[in-house]
């Protein structure tokens, strides 16, 4: 069987008939692409095939993964009431813990700051619409391809 070395998901075009001894700890063998070109790139898609792409818009996984948390970040979502919250990985901790308090206390809110930092009495029923819809936004944006 032949292997082919990747590095951060990308294929960098070596002939089948080079061969690699030694392996970093970032880098995986795996079946080079069928009917590649000499010179060429290609990405390994999250599906298991070969997508040939362009050299200079090649990116590493820890730049790729940058780029997810700037939009996880900024995720902000709005409830059916109208309030927009912030839906950052934190935000979405935050409205976890306050259900279950307010759930286990039986109390029927809580203060909480939206996103344009104004003020609410924000019940069970609206924080848990809020990190229903932040939770399927960063699921929607979370995975590489």
């Amino acid at each position: 069987m032949n292997i082919c070395k990747i590095r951060n998901g990308f294929y960098a075009g070596h002939r089948v008939a080079d061969q690699y001894s030694t392996w970093d700890s970032d880098e995986v063998r795996i079946d080079p692409p069928q009917n590649m070109l000499e010179g060429k790139f290609y990405r390994l898609n999250g599906d298991g095939t070969w997508i040939e792409c362009d050299s200079g818009v090649m990116k590493t996984r820890e730049e790729l993964k940058a780029e997810r948390q700037v939009l996880v970040d900024s995720i902000t979502v709005t409830t059916n009431s109208g309030h927009v919250f912030d839906g950052d990985e934190v935000s979405q901790g935050r409205m976890a813990r306050a259900i279950i308090a307010l759930q286990g206390t039986g109390a029927q809110s809580v203060t909480w700051v939206l996103a344009d930092n104004s003020v609410i009495e924000a019940g069970v029923g609206d924080l848990i619409e809020a990190l229903a819809l932040a939770g399927a936004a960063q699921a929607a944006i979370w995975v590489i391809a």
